[in-house]
């Protein structure tokens, strides 16, 4: 079963934004997790924008727009002590 070009790019989107590298220590791994639920709850979103209006590129736009919001890797992420 194929998909159409913008369902298939959504689904290659929300693979990238839910891979993310194994953290190296237990900071790294605090950093991760956080960015990991961030990432998540964007996907979420897109996919419930997409089902709302049937609208997939408008579920990847808005994947996209989140996605770029947050830091592009776990190291960069900031954890509030």
């Amino acid at each position: 079963m194929g998909f159409d070009i913008v369902l298939s790019d959504l689904l290659d989107a929300i693979t990238e934004a839910l891979t993310l590298p194994p953290a190296a220590d237990s900071l790294s791994e605090i950093r991760r997790a956080f960015l990991e639920q961030e990432r998540i709850q964007a996907v979420r979103d897109a996919v419930a924008l997409a089902r709302e209006t049937g609208d997939t590129s408008a579920g990847l736009e808005l994947l996209d727009q989140r996605i770029e919001q947050l830091p592009r890797t776990y190291t960069e992420v900031r954890v509030a002590r």
